[in-house]
């Protein structure tokens, strides 16, 4: 009898891996390849347990019953634990997103402009619902940007997301005025009679909701006007037309911002079309009493400035100072030097490394010194740079600072500064000769400023408010870091976007902008799957009972 029951249980439990290993690869415990060998299991167990219970009848010891009739019923109830278990795991529809945009937390934008809603969003995820097996990434696509909408969905009560699939409901979609621009699926977000859609296959490989692209999208339907940003031209400027500043048009154009060359018009109107910004980057040559003139009018009417002056605009030693960087003094109070800014640590002296107190600590070991004023190399009073933690690099800068002399209804701040390893090399036309750098004792050495933000009260009313209308202007002394791809490096975007929201009053806008994510996931086939999900699971559980009986009967051998 002792024979049979050992066979038995033995068989028993065999068929019992046997089954579980099937509903492993298989996925589905209700299958007649599953429920054959799993009830064969329970006959197997059903007799190994009655004649345990007949071979232990004869023994007289109460404390032995006890214990093997406890110790079957307690493996009775495990088992039963585990199918109850089971049944409810495999209908549980939780799932967590453990890749990388899953485990990031949101970006400090998307969160600040999901908490700043004060009127109702609708997010719109347009999928189809019956996706083709052999089209895995596209379930995958769908069931990330459900996840991702959900947790933006819990920040703020006005963000309401909606699935609809848009082969079954064309008549809704109509009726919302929203388009199913992507066969693999798109999202579109809506706040009143503004959309915009966003496809979530385009130019990708893999299909996806960006978080840059949902948070564009916020922007653009929450804002009621699009502010209108003019790039000067005529003087050989770097406007927006030229291939430098296309990844910055397209950020601006990203972001609600409507961006366009113009020119000022001397004598006849001087500067129109409305412009909320006009910027002036790199100037080849200097501007005529007329359009410096034309300026100071649209600045002291409320307008806003953005000037980017590389060390092109430095004057040779000697000659007549440019009539724009005068005005700006005069008018803001903004000194830019006649200078090259040569750093004494960074890999070549004209790359200008700019960091917080913890980098400049990491990288240089110098004390961490706290500053009321300044976090590293960033100003903290000013929006743009308040809390700004991304490391930048200026290369050819020249200074740029504000006047200690107060200027008339100005206030301002130098928002951007060198760490205290460098100087305001002032032999510029040495240094295009190709001479080395050599400091002076009279050149200033230390924290050098880079830019500045200022706010200049004009005498224009607004309205029967009883106040007045504010000018902004912000000066950078380069421009190579909004150049091409150098856009995208480091906390470069940032800075620039964060000017141009500052200038425009756009602060809710100012933070740091969620990132596009380039890299590619695994593709797994249906076998690959199979073969990771049963490794994970039934893998490991047979490996722990396989080493568990070879060390069983080691010692049992050695006894």
């Amino acid at each position: 009898m002792g024979k049979l029951r050992s066979i038995a249980g033995a068989v028993s439990f065999l068929l019992l891996i046997v089954a579980l290993n099937i509903v492993a690869v298989r996925r589905n415990a209700f299958t007649s390849e599953v429920l054959l060998p799993l009830g064969i299991a329970a006959a197997g167990a059903f007799v190994w347990i009655l004649l345990t219970m007949v071979d232990r009848a004869g023994k007289t010891a109460r404390a032995n019953k006890s214990s093997n009739l406890g110790g079957i019923v307690g493996s009775l109830i495990f088992l039963g634990i585990c199918i109850v278990v089971y049944a409810f795991v495999s209908d549980w529809k939780q799932q967590w997103d453990l890749t990388e945009e899953g485990r990031v937390d949101l970006a400090p934008q998307t969160v600040q402009i999901l908490q700043g809603l004060t009127e109702d969003v609708t997010v719109y995820a347009l999928f189809n619902e019956d996706i083709p097996s052999e089209q895995r990434q596209l379930e995958v696509a769908k069931e990330k940007a459900r996840l991702f909408l959900e947790r933006c969905a819990k920040i703020s009560p006005h963000l309401k997301v909606e699935h609809i699939d848009p082969q079954l409901g064309k008549v809704q979609l109509d009726a919302l005025g929203l388009s199913f621009a992507d066969p693999r699926g798109s999202v579109a977000v809506k706040a009143g009679a503004r959309v915009r859609t966003i496809p979530l296959g385009g130019k990708k490989e893999q299909p996806r909701l960006e978080e840059r692209d949902f948070t564009n999208a916020l922007v653009n339907v929450i804002q009621n006007t699009q502010p209108k940003i003019g790039f000067l031209s005529g003087h050989g400027e770097n406007e927006i037309s030229k291939p430098d500043l296309k990844f910055l048009a397209t950020f601006l154009a990203r972001e609600g911002y409507v961006a366009e060359s113009m020119t000022i018009r001397a004598g006849e109107g001087g500067i129109e079309g409305g412009y909320d910004v006009i910027v002036i980057v790199t100037p080849e040559t200097d501007y005529s009493v007329e359009e410096v003139t034309a300026l100071d009018t649209y600045v002291r009417s409320g307008g806003r400035l953005l000037v980017i002056s590389d060390v092109e605009l430095a004057e040779a030693s000697g000659a007549q100072r440019p009539r724009l960087l005068e005005w700006l003094k005069e008018t803001y109070g903004i000194l830019t030097g006649n200078d090259i800014v040569i750093s004494t640590v960074d890999k070549t002296p004209f790359e200008i490394t700019l960091m917080t107190d913890v980098g400049a600590t990491s990288v240089f070991k110098q004390v961490d010194v706290p500053d009321v004023e300044f976090h590293g190399c960033y100003e903290q009073s000013n929006p743009i740079t308040r809390n700004f933690d991304k490391l930048m690099a200026l290369n050819v800068a020249r200074s740029v600072a504000v006047s200690e002399t107060p200027t008339p209804r100005v206030t301002g701040n130098t928002i951007l500064r060198t760490l205290p390893y460098c100087w305001a090399e002032t032999n510029v036309a040495a240094i295009k000769q190709g001479v080395r750098p050599t400091r002076d004792p009279q050149e200033r050495y230390g924290s050098v400023g880079l830019a500045a933000a200022c706010t200049l009260q004009t005498d224009i009313p607004i309205g029967d408010s009883g106040q007045m209308k504010t000018s902004r202007c912000v000066v950078i002394g380069d421009s190579d870091f909004v150049k091409a791809q150098s856009l995208t490096l480091g906390g470069h975007l940032n800075f620039i976007m964060n000017s141009f929201a500052w200038l425009t009053e756009r602060e809710e806008l100012i933070a740091v902008r969620p990132t596009g994510r380039d890299n590619q996931p695994i593709k797994l086939t249906t076998a690959d799957e199979t073969v990771i999900a049963w490794i994970a699971g039934m893998g490991v559980v047979q490996g722990v009972l396989l080493i568990s009986l070879v060390v069983y009967l080691s010692r049992r051998r050695y006894r």
